[in-house]
């Protein structure tokens, strides 16, 4: 997600807009999300709708903890037909992992005690189960 300082022309980000995962050499094209693609995203993250925010999606799940390159193409339009004179990089950095951890808090297996963790979010909570078993997983997770 971007807030520019103008509307941009979506077909013109389709056109000049690419991004590239460290360690992959190529810039690949992004989508970016018009109608209500658009508008679960903004939903999601809480965040007002305006003609300036622009809301782009990469063609498939970026690795964890990886560096992304985002190349602001030269000819990206405003709606009011000025295009950018030149390209612009922006770099960014991928979230860990989400991660969860479940395991037994007894030898009872009667409290089970679980952390979440993905970027800031960390949460421990007991609850009452017929049994448990001691796992790890982790789940790629993407808007």
């Amino acid at each position: 997600m971007l807030t520019l300082d103008a509307e941009a022309d979506p077909d013109t980000i389709w056109e000049h807009a690419r991004r590239a995962v460290a360690g992959q050499p190529e810039f690949l094209r992004i989508k970016p999300l018009t109608g209500q693609e658009r508008a679960k995203v903004l939903a999601f993250v809480k965040k007002q709708d305006s003609p300036e925010t622009v809301v782009v999606q990469c063609d498939g799940a970026l690795p964890p903890e990886t560096k992304v390159k985002l190349s602001w193409g030269a000819e990206i339009r405003a709606a009011s037909s000025i295009a950018t004179d030149k390209d612009q990089v922006l770099e960014f950095s991928v979230r860990p992992a989400f991660t969860a951890h479940v395991e037994c808090r007894d030898g009872s297996a009667t409290k089970l005690r679980s952390r979440f963790h993905q970027g800031a979010i960390q949460r421990s909570n007991s609850d009452q189960t017929g049994g448990c078993t001691a796992s790890t997983m982790t789940v790629s997770t993407s808007l």
